[in-house]
């Protein structure tokens, strides 16, 4: 069973700025996106209390300001609402599903009426912390990769991977298709090796950081450098972790959590670390042969990675 750590109301959670620009109002109430809402400004649609409006930049009032869109009024939205949701498998990172599958939404009551959307994705098996919100100016800014938020996940690939290949991927330029450029960057640790290194069961277990998101993207690298993705949990988005949040589950962020993550707009560099990253692959494996549970990780301490 599935659900929510409160009562079936979802009540907005963090207060939004009276004064705010235009183009952001209208991101913000679901108009249009922040690009879209400057091409839609310079179109003449939009009147700020009856009169026409074309520049994104001016200030409104969300007290008093009367905005419509070719004659019909925007509903300004004062407050917003954040919520954690721990993803589980089969459930799809959208609002919503032309094939009727079941979405994040569907964990939480009220989440269409509150017109919330997934920040950024996790794939239909992946699972892990994913952030809702109607706050859709900061959308943008938490998924482009221009501002480098770190995305920390923990990994069960196919065979054992090598230092160099670790290497390979951590230090990005990997050509994907379909993508136009290529992949940053990013921070990878080997945390466990799984069987005999040559055998069919043989397994990594990996930890790494994002500072983008391409659609599916690790499991496409992993594929690309031979190394299939078996599971893929996602702990961490910046310094918001999942914790005991079960599977399925959701909360609201804190007024802290909201604050920090506003301040986190631009991550640190990504760095790439090359030590000692086949000290697990010299001598017996036998001690490490154990089964990986991706359902608990959230419980587990940080493990005693060997470092790239």
């Amino acid at each position: 069973n599935y659900g929510g750590s409160f009562a079936s109301s979802v009540p907005a959670n963090v207060d939004l700025e009276q004064h705010e620009r235009l183009g952001k109002v209208l991101a913000r109430a679901g108009v249009a996106s922040r690009r879209a809402a400057i091409q839609l400004l310079s179109t003449g649609a939009v009147t700020v209390n009856g009169e026409k409006v074309t520049e994104a930049g001016v200030h409104v009032d969300l007290a008093t300001a009367q905005i419509a869109v070719d004659g019909k009024p925007v509903s300004l939205r004062k407050r917003a609402v954040w919520i954690m949701v721990h993803k589980p498998t089969d459930f799809i990172s959208s609002a919503k599903d032309d094939s009727e599958r079941r979405t994040v939404l569907d964990l939480v009551p009220r989440a269409h009426e509150l017109r919330l959307i997934p920040v950024g994705r996790l794939d239909r098996e992946s699972t892990g912390l994913l952030l809702l919100t109607n706050d859709y100016y900061w959308v943008n800014i938490l998924t482009h990769p221009r501002y480098q938020h770190s995305k920390q996940y923990r990994l069960e690939v196919e065979g054992h991977v090598d230092r160099s290949t670790a290497e390979r991927v951590a230090h990005g330029g990997l050509q994907l298709e379909g993508e136009a450029r290529a992949t940053l960057p990013c921070t990878l640790q080997l945390v466990e090796f799984i069987g005999s290194k040559n055998s069919a069961s043989a397994r990594t277990k990996l930890e790494v950081a994002l500072f983008e998101g391409k659609k599916r993207q690790l499991r496409r690298v992993f594929e690309l450098v031979g190394h299939p993705v078996v599971r893929l949990h996602r702990f961490a988005f910046d310094s918001l972790h999942l914790g005991s949040l079960k599977r399925g589950h959701w909360r609201y962020l804190t007024d802290r959590e909201i604050k920090a993550l506003r301040r986190e707009k631009v991550a640190a560099k990504p760095d790439v670390r090359g030590k000692n990253a086949l000290e697990l692959q010299d001598g017996d494996h036998s001690h490490h042969q154990r089964d990986l549970n991706l359902n608990d990780v959230e419980k587990s301490t940080t493990p005693e990675a060997v470092g790239l």
